[in-house]
């Protein structure tokens, strides 16, 4: 194995990597390159781990009948279904149950729902539904982390959303195909 003797300290920018402690690079003046890359290696290159998340933005006031699809092809794919809040205003009596009225047969098919402003904001949501297949920094909450998002807004199934991405190839169709391929039936 080839060594190489390195300088420690802040000017050569090692302190500065996960994994190794100021303490640590004064007590040893001749570093291993080999093992400095192993442990940098084994620290994730500090680079952010990427989620892929597919997110369909809905509303109460879609028919139920297409709120109950997009909820069973949610709860196959993985997507998680996003509302911008509750029907009514918040502290109405009843309007959270209206809500959870309206999304139960989503809900009994398995999605995931959540409600979430932010996420209107930051995808820049202005009708429904909208789908949005997103690469993300893990544990990522905002939009200065979102490394690249694609949005499709129509009134078609969550399916055909993942499809029209998957024949357009590149990030977003090899993204997309993971999520296709969760749809497909699976007595096969």
């Amino acid at each position: 194995m080839a060594q190489a003797m390195v300088q420690a300290g802040n000017k050569a920018g090692i302190n500065d990597k996960p994994g190794f402690s100021p303490s640590e690079l004064k007590r040893n003046q001749n570093v291993d390159i080999g093992a400095v890359a192993e442990k940098y290696k084994d620290a994730g290159g500090n680079r952010p781990k990427l989620s892929q998340d597919l997110m369909v933005f809905v509303s109460t006031s879609l028919p139920p009948k297409a709120l109950e699809l997009l909820g069973t092809q949610a709860a196959r794919a993985g997507a998680v279904l996003v509302l911008r809040g509750i029907r009514g205003k918040l502290g109405t009596k009843g309007a959270m149950n209206d809500t959870i009225a309206l999304l139960e047969p989503a809900a009994k098919a398995g999605a995931s729902i959540q409600i979430n402003p932010e996420a209107f904001k930051r995808y820049d949501i202005k009708s429904v539904p909208t789908f949005v297949l997103a690469a993300n920094e893990e544990g990522c909450g905002n939009d200065q982390c979102a490394s690249q998002a694609y949005s499709l807004v129509g009134d078609v199934t969550l399916e055909y959303a993942l499809e029209t991405w998957s024949t357009q190839g590149g990030v977003p169709g090899k993204q997309a195909d993971v999520f296709l391929r969760r749809l497909q039936p699976r007595d096969r």
